[in-house]
């Protein structure tokens, strides 16, 4: 019998950056046709968030982008990608101007090659989130610990929310994902994490905790078979970010547009779409405690 949206499971041995390969299961449609883009002088080149699966990225930015792109005079060109890793490198090389990155990936990000933050957004008052262990509302399960032996799914391995912040927790008991769950798997997205949980693919789930807001407003029959059974301290807000190279002018003037958009109705009206109050700037130390959580999993 077909489990619900049907799901295309694709197995593929994805490097998880660790000691052992994950599998990757692929739950929607990751194709999105990119336009031919225009010289560069005439378009601003921008990368919808990763976290995100690639058609909801898309559909939920696409035209927030072309907005900022507008009001600085210049045509806007989106592009998606699967990986977090496929995303900053896009930023690395140049090959795009603005990216919506991962938290933890911008931190990859800073060290790399010096990922500058533009902006960040803020939802619910603050420009802070947190991660999410959900399980099935069904599930016997009623704390983390409960988890042991079973299934789980990691969103992507340069996640903050979707794999870091698990994988600390669990390495500050000593153990490690493939001792603690039966099977791991990643998603690539934190909405394919909760429709993995919600159909029973998977037992668990670490998310972005805004992120099942949004598919409870979007897909609230998937987000009502899940339930938290445990949630993080809060951690700076993936930013909007830019290579350090970029001319200082334009990266002014961009990062102004980011800070309007919730003054003119069109502009707040793309923000609400894509479950965004306004955008704020906020400091690199911000982003310390997932350094120092990236450096503790990593001496472990």
């Amino acid at each position: 019998m077909p489990r619900p949206w049907s799901l295309l499971l694709i197995l593929g041995l994805a490097g998880c950056g660790k000691d052992e390969a994950i599998p990757t299961v692929i739950l929607s449609d990751k194709a999105v046709v990119e336009k031919p883009a225009l010289p560069r002088g005439e378009e601003l080149r921008f990368s919808a968030p990763a976290r995100l699966s690639p058609k909801k990225a898309y559909s939920e930015y696409q035209a927030l982008f072309s907005h900022v792109a507008r009001s600085l005079g210049k045509r806007g060109h989106t592009v998606t990608r699967e990986t977090y890793a496929e995303s900053l490198s896009l930023l690395e090389h140049r090959e795009i101007d603005v990216a919506y990155l991962c938290a933890a990936s911008y931190v990859i990000g800073k060290s790399k090659f010096g990922a500058e933050i533009l902006a960040v957004p803020v939802v619910k008052g603050r420009a802070a989130d947190a991660s999410c262990l959900i399980v099935h509302k069904e599930s016997p399960v009623m704390r983390w610990e409960d988890l042991k032996g079973r299934s789980f799914a990691f969103t992507d391995p340069d996640s903050n929310a979707g794999w870091l912040v698990p994988v600390d927790l669990l390495a500050s008991k000593g153990v490690s994902p493939q001792v603690f769950f039966s099977k791991t798997i990643y998603t690539r997205a934190h909405d394919n994490s909760v429709k993995a949980v919600a159909s029973g693919l998977v037992d668990a789930a670490a998310i972005h905790c805004n992120v099942l807001d949004e598919v409870l407003e979007e897909a609230p029959s998937a987000a009502s078979r899940v339930r938290v059974v445990w949630k993080s301290a809060h951690f700076a807000m993936p930013p909007i970010a830019v290579h350090p190279g970029l001319d200082p002018a334009l990266k002014a003037r961009l990062r102004e547009a980011f800070l309007a958009l919730h003054r003119a109705p069109e502009g707040a009206r793309l923000l609400r779409k894509a479950g965004i109050e306004r955008f704020t700037v906020i400091d690199d130390s911000a982003y310390e405690p997932i350094r120092r959580m990236r450096a503790a999993v990593d001496r472990r």
